[in-house]
């Protein structure tokens, strides 16, 4: 039995320039959301290129080798030679639920975090069209919150970690059915998120692509077991009427009473 994975909440920490403090901040999300249980994984960009600290790592990949993974107790690290350096690429090695991103500042992928240690660094960012969900600030300025801009200081975070939380659940909750068919186990869709993003759970059973049962433009919850008996059905008939493409993508079947 498989799941359609959903696609995971992404935060990226930018700055104007290096040495505000992305790191320290984004390490205490990290601390703070593992202290409650979520799934964290981690993208930081470099600004030069990564070296090999391993020397038969670096052998290997001289060697002609696409990927090289060095396997050692309690820790694994891997080289993928060719890489494309891009955000859409790099969080695909992360894989859990939370991904927090250092970096990447021209990317419009997720929630943003601005971190800036002076009113001319945050103007300077936000005039480049940067629509953050929050502002961090590391240095000695006063700028205060407002209706459009959440601002914190480095000794507010634990309000950063609350609001990132939220965020993350709506994110989770957004990709659900909402119909609380219960045919994952939990009573409710959100409950079933809360368990997923904390690594409890297999994602939605009745989503997915493959098949969709919609009436009245409602869509019926089906479980897998019911989507592979309709897809092989369907399948099977179509395949035997005259006309039918020899390769298709979509089946389309509408009934009515009309």
């Amino acid at each position: 039995m498989s799941w359609t994975l959903p696609i995971p909440y992404i935060v990226r920490f930018i700055s104007i320039r290096s040495g505000v403090g992305k790191t320290r901040t984004a390490c205490f999300l990290v601390k703070e959301l593992k202290a409650r249980g979520y799934r964290v994984g981690v993208v930081k960009h470099a600004a030069s290129p990564v070296s090999l600290e391993e020397k038969d790592s670096k052998r290997y990949i001289e060697s002609g080798a696409d990927i090289v993974v060095v396997s050692s107790s309690g820790l694994v690290v891997v080289y993928v030679k060719s890489h494309r350096d891009i955000i859409e690429d790099a969080v695909i090695y992360a894989g859990t639920p939370v991904i927090i991103v250092e970096g990447y500042r021209e990317s419009s992928l997720g929630d943003v975090i601005v971190v800036a240690s002076s009113s001319e660094e945050l103007e300077t960012i936000l005039g480049s069209g940067v629509k953050p969900l929050a502002v961090v600030i590391t240095g000695q300025i006063s700028i205060t919150s407002s209706a459009d801009l959440k601002v914190f200081k480095e000794r507010e975070l634990i309000g950063l970690v609350d609001l990132i939380e939220t965020r993350i659940l709506e994110h989770y909750l957004e990709q659900t059915p909402r119909t609380d068919c219960g045919m994952c186990g939990y009573a409710k869709c959100r409950e079933l998120v809360e368990a997923y993003i904390k690594g409890r759970a297999h994602w939605c059973p009745v989503i997915g692509r493959g098949v969709r049962l919609l009436v009245d433009n409602v869509e019926i919850p089906l479980n897998p077991f019911v989507k592979s008996i309709i897809s092989s059905t369907l399948q099977g008939l179509v395949s035997t009427l005259k006309g039918t493409p020899s390769t298709w993508s979509k089946i389309t079947v509408t009934i009515s009473k009309d």
